[in-house]
């Protein structure tokens, strides 16, 4: 980026939105894209802008890669916050440092982290993070095998985030969870129809189209899924 040296921050800013658009298409750039926002923001000695970038970097991490990274930059994430008093920003850190413990398969950090995040989320008081809180807790109650209650806290974060107004995010997260529990009932037929009609509204979503090649799959069509996972490949070919 030619900016002036005096624009390192601003120099910053574009290097984490970067970073973001360039996850999908060049994971490798789009890290390093990320480590010079984050060395720039530590250099500025800038807390807020060090917060941006860390937390961008812990959002980039979702993708495959060692979990105790992420949870490293998710730790950072959480002390940052709390610096900047942004009970917002912690909830959403503490979600991630979550959902890194639990890819380690650590119990004792997953409940830590799943008990910090609820209470980070009743302090707060806010739909949004009480939904979140929920979900955290919905997927540590299906890791341990508690269907009952994982269905439970799941439509409770759904209704959570739908009461904040994040409808979209509020069915991301009640499908994703709900396809895990139906599989592990063994009814994963009955979403079937559901997924077909977010699509048919959604056509974008390749999400759906990978959840509904699973669910062929794991129901025994697998000519089916094979004809969905092509048309998914050649989606991507397109852009």
């Amino acid at each position: 980026l030619q900016l002036a040296p005096e624009c390192s921050a601003l120099r910053a800013e574009l290097q984490i939105a970067l970073a973001r658009d360039l996850v999908a298409s060049d994971p490798q750039r789009a890290r390093a894209t990320s480590d010079a926002a984050i060395a720039a923001a530590r250099r500025l000695r800038d807390p807020k802008l060090l917060l941006r970038a860390v937390s961008s970097r812990a959002g980039l991490l979702l993708y495959p890669n060692d979990p105790r990274e992420r949870e490293a930059f998710a730790r950072e994430e959480v002390a940052l916050a709390r610096s900047a008093r942004d009970r917002g920003a912690e909830v959403l850190a503490q979600q991630r440092v979550f959902a890194s413990a639990l890819a380690r398969g650590d119990r004792a950090a997953v409940d830590e982290a799943a008990s910090a995040c609820e209470l980070s989320a009743e302090a707060l008081g806010h739909p949004m993070h009480r939904g979140h809180a929920a979900a955290a807790l919905a997927a540590r109650a299906l890791w341990l095998g508690d269907l009952v209650l994982a269905e439970a806290l799941s439509d409770e974060a759904a209704r959570s985030l739908a009461d904040h107004r994040s409808v979209e995010l509020a069915f991301g997260v009640t499908t994703s969870q709900r396809f895990a529990l139906r599989r592990f009932q063994g009814r994963l037929a009955e979403l079937e129809p559901l997924l077909e009609a977010a699509l048919r509204e959604q056509p974008e979503r390749l999400a759906l189209e990978c959840m509904l090649a699973l669910l062929y799959a794991s129901t025994g069509r697998f000519a089916a899924a094979r004809a969905r996972l092509a048309g998914i490949v050649e989606r991507c070919r397109e852009g």
